[in-house]
């Protein structure tokens, strides 16, 4: 895919993921209108995207691969997280699986960037908070001199309430959280980290120990540091004691993610039935030859 984008669009790419590893939005938009300026199919972009991700992710597992591009790559191999290219990885195959729902070509592309800066781990967002937490210092007013014969001091300022310093968080009792399931609906956890927990199926949850088994298809998802954020969540959201163990396997139970899914199966179904007989849509139906897209039915979204 990339030969055929040829070396000058190619070398836009390079520009369009050196921002995303950068982080800054500014750089992309400037890439992507240089981008432009080459009038290129943006579908083969999409597929350059995730192309040049796969060259990257290769580099990054195994660093002497025979690639012919590989010096092209390589230095965005160095910048970027390895669980963090597995997640931009999805966002372009999925974006151009989505190109045609998109209103323009363009659009679409510029959208799977911007949500590939969206999803990019951020620092903590409670750093450099300190200095804004205290309350502004409260000044005395001065009382004006009086001119009779009684002396009068200035009202003492009354002592202000000092904020109370955070209290750590503490895991939620191990009694109010009976599965997996609900679990992972309470642990802090983002992209690469968030999916490896959703897709793993737990084989025991006690305060002593967490057995998880991931299934072999999944195995991209178990990289180093989305296992230390989903094993240090557990242990901060439920027993901070826990031995949290994550292994590869056949996985038979049923995981969050797949949970999920069905349950979005089914809320998909209820919307189709509850269209199909609807009065309105049969009278349409049978008066008109009139035919509902099950594509545009989409369910309610739950409640939060």
């Amino acid at each position: 895919v990339l030969d055929m984008l040829g070396s000058v669009t190619r070398t836009a790419l390079q520009a369009v993921l050196a921002a995303v590893a950068a982080r800054d939005a500014t750089a992309l938009m400037q890439a992507l209108h240089t981008l432009d300026e080459q009038a290129p199919d943006y579908a083969q972009v999409l597929e350059g995207i995730a192309s040049a991700l796969h060259n990257i992710a290769l580099l990054q597992m195994v660093p002497d691969a025979p690639l012919d591009e590989a010096e092209h790559w390589r230095e965005l191999a160095e910048q970027l997280q390895p669980e963090d290219v597995q997640l931009y990885y999805d966002i372009a195959l999925a974006s151009r699986r989505d190109l045609d729902w998109a209103p323009d070509p363009k659009s679409g592309v510029e959208m799977a960037c911007l949500r590939m800066l969206a999803f990019t781990p951020t620092p903590d967002s409670n750093a450099g908070q300190t200095a804004t937490s205290q309350p502004p210092p409260v000044r005395a007013k001065k009382t004006p001199a009086v001119s009779s014969g009684t002396t009068q001091t200035a009202p003492q300022p009354q002592p202000q309430p000092q904020p109370q310093p955070e209290q750590p968080a503490t895991p939620a009792p191990a009694s109010s959280i009976t599965d997996w399931n609900s679990l992972v609906a309470r642990l802090p956890l983002r992209a690469m980290a968030a999916e490896l927990a959703r897709n793993c199926v737990c084989n025991q949850l006690n305060e002593a120990v967490v057995e998880l088994e991931l299934p072999e298809k999944l195995k991209h998802l178990l990289t180093d540091n989305a296992k230390r954020q989903v094993q240090e969540a557990v242990q901060s959201t439920y027993a901070s004691a826990a031995a949290v163990n994550i292994q590869l396997g056949q996985a038979q139970g049923e995981s969050p993610a797949q949970r999920a899914e069905a349950h979005a199966e089914e809320k998909q179904a209820q919307a189709q039935r509850a269209i199909e007989e609807d009065p309105l849509v049969q009278t349409l139906q049978s008066r008109l030859g009139a035919r509902v897209r099950d594509d545009s039915i989409q369910p309610e979204e739950d409640p939060n």
